[in-house]
């Protein structure tokens, strides 16, 4: 792209939600830049970020599903912190038609991230560490949050997202949380960079990131 200019690889949900108001706020810190953005999931990120073709990759992280990246090569920031949530369509009274744990019985209608999704790995640490037992039918499979945000206003099930892609919808009654806090999981957003490179607008960015207190550098990512 012409002049001052950054390519950003983001997953699909930040770059509907965080993204837009994050670039905004640098645009305001930094002076203008022109931004190319590129939605994509977890592992085509981290492969265009490992291979040039974007200056930033911006993604979630938890430390139970871990993005590797060698230290030596690649810095990284956490930008802030999002609660990961199940949600449920409400009834009349306002109480999610589905609310975990589900019965044997009347195993709730599941609609999950396919497997090879970052999020879905999440969804099975929750599953895997609950102190209770779960009952769950899979019966829709995405990879993406906000196609399963839509199933589940539409009823056909519960599915865990990530609140800044249900606030919307929770604030106007047409999305309830679907089961009580241990169902949850906290996820940071983190920006990555290669050390390597030069691109002195990502350069001015990194340094205005640097100068925001509320970001915290990345120290606990191992290298592949």
């Amino acid at each position: 792209m012409p002049g001052r200019s950054i390519q950003i690889a983001a997953g699909h949900t930040l770059s509907l939600t965080f993204l837009p108001r994050w670039l905004k706020q640098f645009h305001q810190q930094t002076g203008d830049f022109n931004a190319r953005v590129v939605a994509a999931n977890v592992h085509d990120a981290v492969v265009a970020l490992a291979e040039g073709s974007c200056d930033l990759m911006i993604g979630y992280h938890h430390p139970l599903v871990p993005i590797l990246l060698d230290r030596d090569k690649f810095a990284g920031i956490t930008l802030g912190h999002e609660d990961f949530i199940p949600v449920s369509a409400p009834d009349d009274r306002g109480k999610p038609i589905f609310s975990l744990p589900g019965t044997t019985d009347a195993p709730l209608p599941y609609l999950a991230y396919t497997a090879t999704t970052f999020m879905g790995r999440v969804v099975d640490m929750i599953l895997n560490s609950a102190d209770a037992p779960y009952h769950l039918r899979s019966c829709y499979e995405a990879d993406m949050a906000m196609l399963l945000m839509k199933m589940v206003v539409e009823r056909y099930g519960v599915a865990w997202l990530p609140v800044s892609a249900v606030a919307e919808e929770i604030a106007a009654g047409r999305l309830v949380q679907a089961g009580h806090d241990t169902w949850t999981a906290q996820l940071e957003i983190r920006c990555y960079r290669a050390i390597a490179n030069a691109n002195p607008t990502l350069q001015d960015l990194w340094q205005s990131l640097d100068n925001t207190s509320s970001c915290e550098h990345v120290e606990d990512d191992a290298p592949v």
